[in-house]
Order: structure tokens, then C-alpha cells, then sequence
């Protein structure tokens, strides 16, 4: 009889009931909820009972409610806020009927049961979460636990997955867009193709991140990645390190405090970064040998380092001396290098180089075969490709000096460590004037920084173009005006370069300018020290130990 009641007739029997305080009248309370007189979300009006009651909130998506109120049972009723119900008193509660949030419907009523929900439902409720209530929840959180329950709820909801026998939380799942995930995805589950393959890619990323979502692998599973690579077990294998190496420096990184001691020395000595193309350098000079060399299945070879112990930016400066790896600090604004530096240092690259180093790098370059004064006559045919990068090989010499040049107040006494590898080449000079259009580094005792020397070429040599380092040089050895170990020393490269034989026309001009500059010195000085024995011309025109020769004045010698 009362469902059948009007909507008019109903209005006046609730407006007749509602005169009595229920709240303070359990019997009368208890009579009330016999009648059939209440409406729920479906429609009906039904008697409450003994039923659990709940007021319907219209923030709540009803996709799938018929399947999610199955599994909660019958004793569970969800009445229509908008009834002539909520006349009968001022409080629902005084009813026996709760008032619950949308949150509080989807976390004690829904999220239980979200396995029963089919795919497209899920993803329509969770569309529904996402736009309408999390946001909200997110703000609240702090102060209320209901928005606070919600979100734990939700983090910890199997909810993505093809199938209800599948589904996994949000927390196992990557965010597509992350390039470490997308190089290694055999390790990774990336989010369903629905939610990745629609306009609203980004705004899902973003809600499944603050419930989850995987941007970044853990500390674990990114030495387990380093590893991987360091085996050479992956099919782009110089992509995937620089990936890493940019993943490990990255901001992300950084706010997530990977950077624990434990973490950076595992990672430091792990050979997974690829070190730098150095080919315009190594053909000065071997590069320092990498930790390993990978041969790929595409027969490319990879050279391999651990950051302990490589060296960044100044390849010119180090790579004889350690393994250089492909990262340029200078690219990036002073708070980003910053990071970056303070990352590095904890892993023992070299961000800057020392004077020890750089020295080193100069000892180093100087043993290369492009210290041969042999080159001044003669060029092997195997260096003649290399002609063409006589400026490249002045310029890296010279980037080493003013680098030293620039420490010079500071690091003076080690600068000069160099004077004692006196016979170590270190001065770049171009040669212009032989059949070698290339560059050739001769020794300190062979250069002198005064145009005077260019009457002793090839054994002595003026650096017209390296008085910007004249300071460094000096330290090393180099004079600034010709003395007479200068001279022993061209009589003595002549006397090699000859083999015993008869000096040709060129080298002879060369001895007698010499012979007579050490006559003008010892006049002027008088100190004969360290001149005898000296090589000197035979009457046959080739050179020979002064004790070894007689004075025949029967011979009249060349006028000096």
C-alpha cells in the first residue's frame, strides 16, 4: 500500500511523521524503518528493517554497482539522498541511516570488490577517481583520515591487469615515457596500452605516479641494469650506458637519495659507461686502455670503464691517463652542474683535472712517434695521412701548457719536475720547410726561445708561437737564448744523422755556424765545461770525436 502511495500523498504522510523527534523516540524510530517508505539508488522503496544503511553519494561513479553491491550483500542498502526520506528528521543518523563520503564508498564498498568489475569498468571508475575526487583527497589528506584511508586504499588496490585473475597494484607497473624502462623492457611491466594510447597519456601518468606508478627504477634494480650492460648483454649497448650514466646524474636521482655510500661504491666499480670517442687524439697517442673492450654482435667493438677513476670535460688534458667517459659538465646551468659535480666526486671521477695529471699527459704524449727528428728528412709512409693534423697536434700540446700556465704560481715546483725529463719532447713545432707537412715535438735542449736558432735548423728550433707559454716552458727546460749544450747538442744529432758518413751541403753550414757559436760563448764566458769531448768535421767532411782527431798543418781548413 505505501509504494503505491503518490508522490503527493507520501509528501503529506511525511510531513505528518516528521513532527515526531526520533532521536530521542527509539521505539517510534524502530517502527518507522518498517515502513516501506524509503528509496534507494534503484528505485524502490523498501522498509529499512534490520539493514545497514548508507546514504548514496552522487560523487561515486555507479559503473559496475550491480556486481560490486552482489559481493557485499543484501543486507547492505544504499538509499536515494534526494527522497522524501530525508524530510522525516533533521539527521539522517537519527534515522539509523550513515552518511559516508564518495571516498569512504570506494574504500569500504568498492575497492574490495574491483575485481569483479570488468576491464573498460575498472578503467572508467579509475578515470572517475582521477578526475573528480583525488585531487581533492590529495588536499585533505593530512587533516582527515578518511582522504588519507582513500589514498593508502587506492596505492594498495590490484588494479591494473587484462583479466580479474591478474591484476597487480599501480606500484608494478612503469611509466612508458621513462627511456631506462623503455631500454630493458624484458625487466619492466609498462601500464596497459588503454590507458598510453589515448590523448589523455599524460594526465594518466601523472595520477598513476602519485599512487605508484614507477618512474624510476629502484637502487637495486639499477645496479642489477649496470651489470646487465657491463656484460655487454644488451642489443644498443652504448645507448643503454649513456642512458644509465644520465639516469644516475639525473635530478630524479638525486631527490630519491640513491646517493647512499653503499649504493655509489657499488655503482662506481661497475664497467658499465662507454668512454669517449677519442680518435682525433689517438693518433698522437695511444688512450689510456679501458677497463674492457666488448665485441658486439654487430661486430662493433665498445670500450668499456668504471667511473672510479675516469675523467670527464678535458679530454685533451687526460687521455693518456685514465679512461675518459663522454660527459661534458659545461652544457648544463651552474645549479645543474653543481648536482652533477657533487655526484661525481662521490664516485671518483676526475671533474677536473690536476698538475700532476696534466703533467703526466705531457710525458705521455711525448714518447709518441711524432718525437722522431727523423721526421725533419724523412716521413713514413704510415704517419703521411696524419700530416693534415699538424695544427690539431700544436693545439693539444699547447690546451696542456697553458693549463700548467695558469697554475704556475701555485704548482711551480712540480711544473718544474719537468725540467728533469730534459730529453723528453714536449715542444710542438711545424715543420714547413722538409718533405713533412705535419708537426713534430722536439726536445727542451732542441728549442730556444730567440729567432737565433733558426740558423741551426733542424737541430735547434725557434717557437715564435709559443711565447704565450714561455713561462711553462722555461720551467721545463726550454732557454730563452742559445747556450753551449745547445750547440754539443746539434753537433751531436749531426753526428748520428750522418751515420759516420760526409756531411751533405746543409747539415755542414749547420756544424760550422755551430762550431763558431761555441767559439763566440767560450770567448765571451770562458767556461769550457762540459765541451769535451765535442764532434767536430774531419778534413773528409764527416764528423768525429775531438779526441780522436790531429791537427794537419798541411790541411788548410775551411774559414770559419
Amino acid at each position: 500500500y505505501f509504494a503505491k502511495l503518490a508522490d503527493r500523498y507520501l509528501a503529506l504522510l511525511v510531513d505528518y511523521l516528521r513532527n515526531i523527534n526520533f532521536s530521542v523516540d527509539p521505539a517510534s524510530c524502530s517502527m518507522l524503518r518498517q515502513l516501506p517508505i524509503f528509496l534507494t539508488i534503484h528505485g524502490e522503496m523498501i522498509a529499512l528493517k534490520q539493514m545497514q544503511c548508507y546514504v548514496w553519494n552522487p560523487n561515486v561513479n555507479k559503473i559496475g554497482m550491480k556486481k560490486w553491491l552482489e559481493h557485499i550483500g543484501s543486507t547492505i542498502v544504499f538509499l536515494d539522498g534526494t527522497g522524501e526520506w530525508r524530510r522525516l528528521a533533521s539527521s539522517s543518523s537519527d534515522l539509523g541511516v550513515d552518511e559516508v563520503s564518495a571516498q569512504e564508498i570506494y574504500t569500504r564498498f568498492i575497492f574490495p570488490n574491483f575485481s569483479c568489475l570488468e576491464e573498460k569498468e575498472r578503467y572508467k571508475q579509475l578515470k572517475h577517481i582521477r578526475d573528480c575526487l583525488f585531487e581533492k583527497s590529495q588536499l585533505f589528506q593530512s587533516k582527515d583520515h578518511c582522504h588519507a584511508n582513500f589514498i593508502y586504499s587506492l596505492e594498495a588496490l590490484p588494479c591494473l591487469g587484462p583479466d580479474s585473475q591478474t591484476l597487480k597494484r599501480v606500484s608494478n607497473f612503469c611509466s612508458p615515457d621513462v627511456d631506462v624502462f623503455q631500454l630493458f623492457p624484458e625487466r619492466f611491466n609498462f601500464l596497459p596500452q588503454c590507458f598510453i594510447s589515448t590523448e589523455e597519456k599524460d594526465a594518466w601518468v601523472k595520477f598513476l605516479s602519485e599512487i605508484g606508478l614507477k618512474m624510476y627504477p629502484t637502487s637495486t634494480e639499477f645496479i642489477e641494469l649496470c651489470e646487465q650492460v657491463a656484460e655487454g648483454n644488451h642489443p644498443k649497448l652504448r645507448k643503454a650506458s649513456h642512458t644509465l650514466l644520465k639516469a644516475l646524474i639525473s635530478k630524479k636521482a638525486f631527490e630519491k637519495n640513491w646517493h647512499t655510500s653503499h649504493f655509489i661504491q657499488t655503482v662506481s666499480e661497475i664497467s658499465f659507461v662507454c668512454t669517449a670517442d677519442l680518435s682525433q687524439l689517438t693518433w698522437i697517442k695511444d688512450a689510456h686502455p679501458p677497463t674492457k673492450t666488448i665485441q658486439t654482435g654487430n661486430r662493433e667493438t665498445v670500450t668499456m670503464t668504471k667511473l672510479n677513476g675516469a675523467g670527464i670535460n678535458e679530454y685533451k688534458l687526460l687521455w693518456t691517463v685514465m679512461p675518459v667517459i663522454e660527459l661534458s659538465l659545461w652544457k648544463f646551468d651552474m645549479y645543474t652542474r653543481a648536482r652533477i659535480a657533487s655526484v661525481l666526486n662521490l664516485c671518483h671521477v676526475v671533474t677536473a683535472p690536476t698538475t700532476d695529471q696534466v703533467i703526466q699527459n705531457i710525458i705521455n704524449i711525448s714518447k709518441s712517434v711524432f718525437s722522431s727528428i727523423s721526421l725533419f728528412d724523412k716521413c713514413p709512409e704510415k704517419l703521411k695521412p696524419q700530416a693534415k693534423n699538424a695544427k690539431d697536434l700544436k693545439e693539444v700540446m699547447l690546451r696542456n701548457f697553458r693549463f700548467l700556465n695558469s697554475h704556475i704560481k701555485k704548482e711551480r715546483e712540480k711544473i718544474e719536475e719537468l725540467n728533469s725529463y730534459c730529453c723528453v719532447p714536449i715542444c710542438p713545432i711545424i715543420v714547413e720547410d722538409s718533405n713533412f707537412r705535419g708537426a713534430v715535438l722536439v726536445k727542451p735542449c732542441q728549442t730556444v726561445l730567440s729567432s737565433q736558432a733558426r740558423e741551426y735548423h733542424p737541430f735547434l728550433y725557434y717557437p715564435h708561437d709559443l711565447f704565450e707559454v714561455a713561462s711553462v716552458l722555461e720551467l721545463a727546460g726550454v732557454k730563452r737564448e742559445i747556450e753551449i749544450s745547445h750547440l754539443r747538442f746539434v753537433l751531436e744529432e749531426a753526428y748520428h744523422c750522418s751515420a759516420q758518413k760526409t756531411l751533405d751541403v746543409n747539415t755542414q753550414k749547420v756544424v760550422y755556424a755551430a762550431i763558431k757559436k761555441v767559439y763566440e760563448l767560450l770567448k765571451s764566458n770562458g767556461n769550457a765545461k762540459g765541451l769535451i769531448p765535442l764532434y767536430l768535421p774531419s778534413h773528409h767532411q764527416n764528423l768525429c770525436l775531438s779526441t780522436s782527431l790531429y791537427y794537419c798543418d798541411k790541411y788548410q781548413p775551411r774559414e770559419l
